[in-house]
């Protein structure tokens, strides 16, 4: 099972992240269970791996702003 998780940081709320990520996933036929947290990240992932059983776990995140990282590249 894939399991999303955004963590809300920067008074940047985790919803519109995840919104995106089901968007992508959906026109790609994965199916995924999507989690949103407000806590600091080494804990949220943690909670979550604990939580979900996960066993592989990838990390991203927007390097710049996102309006700049479109006109950058991301």
């Amino acid at each position: 099972d894939v399991v999303v998780l955004t963590v809300a940081e920067l008074a940047r709320p985790a919803g519109p992240v995840l919104e995106e990520a089901r968007a992508y996933l959906d026109r790609h036929g994965v199916a995924a269970r999507y989690v949103a947290a407000e806590a600091p990240v080494a804990e949220a992932v943690a909670a979550t791996v604990a939580e979900h059983g996960c066993d592989l776990g990838l990390m991203g995140r927007h390097r710049y702003a996102r309006w700049l990282g479109s006109g950058l590249g991301g």
